[in-house]
């Protein structure tokens, strides 16, 4: 397992945010430090990260705590501590060593950091890597007796690389009132499935505690199989919507006892609706120019409680024979556009109209199909957004070409190429030619120009204009600069052409690019 870098670590224990939303017996008795502990776990699973202890306790000035827990084995370790007061952290580890903000300066192994929140909380953390010891450890928070009054904070331990993980997550993504969810939990360690252990389950939304409720692998409470490490059970929830948060507490005894803790959270939406799968697609002509000025997918939904209903989605280039996205740059390179809009729609089956740029897919340069994908609905509300439903398929249009959309019926296709000519045969070049791909919609008389440029900003060398009669489709056009010009100019390549202009005579389609093309590198003194 490729360990994780002390900054990355410290960046992740850093960067852990809290809420005033955890229920009584998770939250601390101050208010100001109120701290959703499920937030703060929400890192456990990262590069294998896992949370092993969750304490919370109060300081008083001048003192002294000790908390005794038990670490297994491990590649890195953190021990945080999140407060809203100002204290100070140490570890004695099962060989006695003491490690605190002195020991760790100048080692590579360690580190201890200490930042402050925007809400005025503080976090201090040690953090350990190089396989620290399995074992019991002493952890020590002090408090100066210079602070005025008591510090309430939590302990958080967690590690990387350990034997034992603990995942959760609920069945679906979207749920609502009065739905049973699915909770399950994956306890393994290096060698399969770790069996025999207690797993509890903490319900709770927006500082209520909702229930408690276990979780087993025993095959029959949502878990297909006995002891397949997977711990699961079912809960039936009537209350509010937004989201519910299941805190997940792992332990087993025996020869090598372990703790974990981890977190999963359901999306209770207050209306239902939901997806069917029935898609069609056709471009409209909004101006009556017989070109597309938007593509239309049409997608059905079956709404169940009236509402005001957002919805989202996109449409790429297709890659392979089903659509399956090309990885890394190329699937960034493949995006033609998104949408997203919002409807009142009341119960009964209606159709999301999901409307893409027509210009946008003629600049693309792509003819279709299309592949839509990544549709969503869902609701907001002052919590946020509430995810209703999801089409995790694709669904290819029909075949279009991207002259069907409004567009200016002229584009460059960014193949170019530059050469010098002699015409009389004395060595010198009495032109520069500059060669453009351009791909038309319509057959014309196009003129075109553009301006030479040496390497001194604003020095223009030459001016050049031509016309020709073009036919539909990719087309090759000339831009002929004169020697003389740039023998005059002084000036040394590459030269610079910028501002391509390009016009129909009759069409009126016209183009202004101001795009750089770069020509290879010549001496003034070559041309005439």
């Amino acid at each position: 397992m490729k360990k994780l870098s002390l900054t990355v670590l410290a960046g992740l224990v850093i960067g852990i945010s809290f809420d005033a939303s955890a229920p009584a017996d998770i939250q601390q008795p101050d208010t100001a430090l109120s701290q959703n502990m499920s937030d703060s776990m929400y890192i456990a699973g990262y590069g294998g990260m896992q949370m092993s202890n969750a304490i919370v306790d109060s300081v008083s000035p001048g003192q002294t705590k000790s908390h005794e827990i038990n670490i297994d084995k491990t590649e890195q370790m953190s021990v945080t501590c999140f407060t809203n007061g100002y204290l100070r952290l140490a570890m004695t580890d099962p060989n006695g060593v003491r490690i605190d903000s002195a020991a760790t300066r100048g080692d590579q192994t360690s580190a201890y950091v200490s930042a402050e929140t925007e809400e005025g909380q503080n976090i201090i953390s040690v953090i350990l890597g190089d396989n620290p010891p399995a074992g019991k450890w002493i952890i020590e928070v002090s408090s100066d007796k210079a602070n005025n009054k008591a510090a309430y904070y939590m302990l958080m331990t967690q590690s990387q690389g350990s034997d034992i993980n603990l995942e959760a997550k609920t069945e679906k993504d979207y749920y609502f009132k009065g739905d049973t969810i699915l909770i399950m939990a994956s306890l393994l360690d290096k060698f399969g499935p770790v069996t025999g252990a207690k797993v509890e389950a903490l319900a709770w939304q927006t500082r209520e505690r909702t229930d408690t409720l276990y979780l087993y692998d025993d095959g029959a409470h949502g878990d297909s199989l006995s002891d397949d490490g997977l711990y699961a059970n079912r809960y039936p929830f009537e209350s509010k919507t937004g989201f519910l948060t299941f805190s997940i507490k792992a332990t087993g005894e025996g020869e090598k006892p372990f703790t974990r803790y981890g977190s999963t959270m359901a999306n209770i939406a207050r209306s239902r609706a939901k997806l069917n799968g029935i898609f069609s697609d056709y471009g409209r002509d909004t101006d009556g120019d017989q070109l597309f000025d938007e593509l239309i997918v049409e997608a059905g939904i079956n709404v169940i409680d009236p509402d005001t209903f957002w919805f989202g989605a996109q449409l790429r280039v297709p890659d392979g024979p089903h659509g399956k996205p090309a990885p890394g740059d190329e699937y960034i390179a493949s995006f033609l556009g998104s949408f997203s809009a919002d409807t009142f729609l009341t119960a009964g089956e209606h159709k999301l109209l999901i409307a893409f740029d027509g210009e946008h897919l003629y600049e693309k340069h792509h003819d279709g199909p299309y592949q839509f994908e990544q549709l969503s609905v869902y609701l907001f509300d002052i919590s946020g957004s509430q995810g209703v439903d999801r089409y995790d398929g694709i669904y290819l249009t029909k075949k279009y070409s991207y002259w069907d959309f409004q567009g200016a019926g002229i584009l460059l296709d960014g193949e170019y190429s530059d050469r010098s000519l002699d015409i009389n045969g004395d060595g010198l070049y009495d032109s520069l030619i500059v060669s453009l791909n351009i791909d038309i919609r319509s057959s014309d008389t196009y003129v075109w120009q553009s301006t030479l440029f040496g390497d001194r900003a604003g020095q223009g060398l030459d001016n050049t204009m031509a016309e020709c009669f073009l036919k539909k489709g990719v087309n090759t056009i000339r831009f002929s600069f004169k020697g003389s010009k740039l023998r005059a100019g002084g000036l040394d390549g590459p030269y610079e052409m910028t501002g391509i202009a390009i016009y129909g005579k009759a069409t009126g389609a016209s183009i202004v690019d101001m795009k750089k093309i770069m020509t290879h590198s010549y001496k003034y003194t070559q041309f005439e």
